[in-house]
């Protein structure tokens, strides 16, 4: 990640007071010992807020992403793991970084190379959640065959429904049989219009108003998607985890 750069620290969003985040701190259910794959492009782990929180970016091939991609994921992990918000922030994330529609320069290694090889990577490496806010994007064969083999193998895969407004899209990942669909809803718990639905929606999370950096200035912005409310979801299964360490991914 880039070096150090001087940007305001995200200290809360609005989500922590209505779904309890901070009692579930104090009580010391953080998902300490959990491993949470984070399936996108490279987070900027230099921000304020992810001081202190064990990340990892892992490259699966070379390529560089763009600004508005690399202020996605680096809200996505921040999520999980920021220091004052973070929904699991004692968690281990570790960012299998992919090229998506917002990469450029991408080398000769990367041809090939996408969600099947982050999600195989992910089971090497021991991850018990799988987060993908990749939302409403198309799935390959592939990619849902690697998606079941670890759902098989009791990791909890969950992934944004996307921001179509649609029911059931085609290919949707939120559509892969035993995968968590996470849809948008305010911090009310009501559900966002332009959040997909259907038989891939699993579980609305607040995904209406989350403040993030904004680079290569790092100003901050509010931001709405499904890609916001799907971390939520993925660091609530890790604090459930730690919590119940014996209840398998399907529990």
């Amino acid at each position: 990640a880039p070096g150090a750069r001087a940007v305001d620290e995200i200290t809360t969003q609005e989500y922590v007071g209505p779904l309890g985040i901070e009692n579930e701190v104090a009580a010391g259910f953080t998902g300490k010992g959990i491993k949470i794959g984070v399936i996108e492009g490279p987070a900027d782990t230099s921000v304020p807020e992810l001081q202190g929180a064990s990340v990892t970016v892992k490259p699966m091939c070379s390529f560089t992403q763009s600004d508005e991609g690399r202020s996605h994921t680096t809200a996505v992990v921040s999520i999980l793991v920021a220091r004052g918000y973070g929904v699991a922030r004692g968690a281990e994330v570790i960012n299998y970084a992919i090229p998506t529609g917002q990469s450029t320069d991408e080398g000769a290694d990367c041809k090939g190379i996408g969600l099947k090889d982050a999600v195989n990577a992910a089971l090497a490496d021991g991850v018990r959640v799988i987060s993908v806010s990749l939302g409403g994007g198309r799935t390959t064969d592939e990619e849902g065959e690697a998606i079941g083999g670890a759902v098989a193998r009791g990791v909890v895969v969950v992934v944004g429904t996307g921001n179509d407004g649609a029911e059931d899209p085609a290919n949707s990942l939120a559509s892969v049989n035993g995968t968590v669909g996470v849809g948008a809803s305010d911090s009310n718990g009501n559900f966002q219009s332009f959040s997909n639905y259907g038989k891939g929606l699993t579980v609305l999370a607040p995904g209406d108003k989350t403040v993030m950096h904004l680079f290569p200035s790092g100003k901050l912005v509010n931001a709405w998607g499904t890609s916001y409310a799907t971390p939520i979801v993925s660091g609530f299964v890790a604090v459930t985890m730690q919590r119940w360490p014996q209840a398998s991914g399907n529990q």
